[in-house]
């Protein structure tokens, strides 16, 4: 582990823990609070409004909380309702995105040019996806495509985008952390900004007595998926081991905001590994697998559309699906209802 890991690790422990020396950049948090309302107090009073419903699914806090999962079961949900979904980006690592313009996802999209998330939703929700840095340009981009209901992806605190509904998706372990904004917590806001927004939704994929509560989902392991040839195996296949099936080794890899958490699940689904983490959203080379030397892979999707042009033919992913409280499906489904039953009608007048 590199010097400056192990700085980071130690500043997301105290995150989530107490501050120690973290106390000194006290007044920096000062700073990031003070002009994180005064930008939002500006772009709200400039705040695009769309003449559709637009969902935003965030968080308060940085770091991986299973956004993209619920984005894709949301998108799966409004389509078999009835409606047509679009889903809007930032497109963080996307090469596409320095030139300021909107990008419609064509099929087939590389991850490297797009952005991992943003492609990753679009082939399991099979929605259109525009990535821009501008989130207003998004959304204009989406409803002029016909889009009657839009999903943001993070982008709770982009307030020139305006919203009808504000999702946040957070870590029922992790919580609001230590309860400080930037640099001393994790916060992009205060927690009493969860006060405002119209659901919470808590991740207890790593607590199951939460699993029940109305407001909580998990993350369901759904099967391995081979990385180079597409294959699916069922979830007590484990297809690196050997016919005897003894356990092996594998390198498990993690390139997302919470890496602890895909290792926990495999050691629930009882996986004998070796982890691996890497920062959220890395770019990954042939390189970055040395330490498999032969040994099977294992790491999650997101991870998977970025290693597919060089994979070996023994790397998996862990596909996984979110299984969101029917309570929330039901508010959402009957707040894009509404919005449409109160759109104006427009009357041509007759000739």
């Amino acid at each position: 582990m590199s010097r400056l890991q192990k700085i980071q690790h130690s500043v997301e422990r105290q995150w989530y823990s107490k501050p120690t020396w973290l106390y000194a950049l006290a007044p920096l948090s000062g700073v990031f609070l003070g002009v994180s309302r005064l930008r939002k107090k500006y772009q709200q009073h400039k705040a695009y409004k769309a003449a559709c419903p637009v969902i935003v699914v965030g968080n308060i806090a940085v770091g991986g909380t299973g956004k993209t999962p619920v984005i894709i079961a949301l998108a799966k949900a409004l389509k078999d309702a009835g409606f047509m979904p679009g889903i809007v980006s930032r497109g963080y690592g996307a090469s596409m995105t320095t030139d300021g313009l909107v990008h419609a996802l064509p099929f087939g999209a590389d991850a490297h040019t797009y952005g991992d998330e943003p492609v990753l939703i679009a082939q399991k929700s099979d929605c259109p996806v525009w990535i821009a840095t501008d989130r207003v340009a998004a959304v204009k981009a989406a409803e002029y495509a016909g889009c009657n209901v839009i999903l943001a992806d993070d982008g709770l605190q982009h307030y020139k985008m305006g919203r009808s509904f504000e999702l946040v998706v957070q870590d029922a372990n992790r919580g609001t952390g230590n309860g400080w904004c930037l640099p001393v917590g994790p916060l992009r806001e205060l927690p009493e900004r969860l006060n405002s927004v119209d659901y919470v939704l808590n991740n207890s994929s790593e607590q199951s007595e939460l699993a029940s509560s109305n407001n909580a989902f998990s993350l369901k392991p759904a099967g391995w998926v081979n990385v180079k040839t597409g294959l699916c195996q069922a979830l007590t296949a484990l297809p690196w081991r050997g016919e005897t099936g003894t356990k092996q080794r594998v390198l498990a890899v993690a390139g997302i905001g919470n890496p602890a958490r895909f290792f926990k699940t495999l050691q629930r689904l009882e996986v004998f590994f070796k982890p691996q983490s890497f920062p959220d959203h890395h770019a990954f080379s042939a390189q970055d697998f040395a330490l498999a030397n032969g040994l099977p892979v294992v790491m999650t999707a997101k991870d998977a559309i970025k290693c597919q042009h060089f994979a070996e033919e023994n790397w998996w992913y862990l596909s996984v699906e979110a299984d969101l409280p029917q309570d929330l499906l039901h508010r959402i489904i009957q707040h894009c209802e509404m919005f449409e039953s109160t759109k104006p009608v427009i009357v041509t007048p007759q000739k």
